[in-house]
């Protein structure tokens, strides 16, 4: 009885253990992405900032006539604009990938919450066996100790007709 005990308690032990399990597991998948994200997102801008610099270098070294600034101002503003619609881009990439990152991280977290509700629908139908092999347990003890009671009464009242039947004869 004990034993079962025991064995049930570390049976709940090692199913609380198993969903920490997942939920550690899931915090460090989305932390994971995130960093690795964020680090190819900086490596990105900062490739496209060295060579933005170096070209523009090479135009200021090229354009010293004044047709030529001329010329480098309008190539200047439509490389302005070019930039401004490539980070609209990337925000848009950056805010489409971190939708398609939420929604993956919702299926887990629900996929995560369907094992938790049927660990836990486990738990207690466990719980529930436990409780009624207690509750059958206690009924078969009750029974030993009556028929217990009843076979020493028998006893005793055996053991007193003896006596009688030799003390008369005597």
């Amino acid at each position: 009885e004990k034993q079962a005990a025991d064995r049930y308690k570390l049976l709940v032990e090692e199913r609380s253990d198993r969903i920490a399990s997942f939920q550690q597991s899931f915090a460090r998948r989305i932390l994971f992405k995130e960093i690795a994200f964020a680090f190819s997102a900086w490596c990105e801008n900062h490739h496209a900032v060295a060579k933005a610099r170096q070209q523009l270098q090479g135009v200021v070294n090229r354009m010293r006539r004044p047709k030529l600034f001329h010329c480098f101002g309008v190539w200047q503003e439509d490389w302005i604009a070019a930039q401004a619609e490539r980070r609209r881009s990337l925000a848009e990439k950056r805010v489409s990938t971190q939708a398609d990152n939420l929604q993956d991280a919702l299926v887990e977290n629900e996929q995560l919450s369907g094992e938790v509700r049927r660990l836990q629908a486990e738990l207690e139908a466990k719980d529930q066996e436990a409780t009624l092999a207690n509750i059958a347990a206690a009924d078969d003890r009750r029974a030993m100790l009556a028929m217990t009671s009843e076979l020493t009464e028998m006893r005793r009242a055996h053991w007193a007709s003896r006596e009688a039947e030799q003390r008369v004869q005597r």
